[in-house]
């Protein structure tokens, strides 16, 4: 195995660690998230570049600062919000929630972790082969980033 794998290991088994402790609500809130997060994130991540008024040439490197934008508010809304939705469901279950959301943390941990990895290898394989476009406004991915993709096969 090489170091990238255990990047993109780490985050599957933190995600099963963290789960456990921050139980079910909070990791289906975050599942949610960064399930909204890979949909809109690369179609957002100019928008976002642009309106923090930064100039950047590399559309790998504001994909990058977009996700990194959009899971940042995220995961700060999901901290205000998590609280709140606890709270009223473990008044509306008489504490038997609590039990749930712990064990269930475990299996939405496991999710959340493998939907990191899906965001890094998608944010490494836009960072790595940013396809060229031409004339006519067609995308086409360069003969040099082919060559790499099939050399590390």
């Amino acid at each position: 195995m090489v170091w990238y794998d255990w990047i993109l290991i780490a985050p599957i088994v933190l995600g099963v660690v963290m789960g456990y402790r921050m139980g079910l609500i909070k990791n289906v809130l975050y599942i949610v998230l960064v399930a909204i997060t890979m949909i809109i994130g690369g179609l957002l991540s100019q928008m976002i570049v642009d309106a923090i008024g930064l100039e950047l040439e590399s559309d790998g490197l504001v994909t990058v600062i977009g996700y990194g934008i959009l899971l940042i508010a995220g995961f700060l809304g999901v901290q205000l919000f998590s609280g709140v939705v606890q709270m009223i469901i473990s008044k509306l279950t008489f504490g038997i929630g609590d039990k749930v959301n712990a064990v269930g943390g475990l299996a939405s941990g496991l999710v959340l972790g493998f939907l990191v990895t899906t965001i890094i290898v998608n944010i490494t394989a836009r960072w790595t082969y940013t396809p060229d476009e031409e004339e006519d406004g067609r995308l086409e991915i360069s003969e040099e980033a082919i060559s790499k993709m099939f050399e590390n096969s």
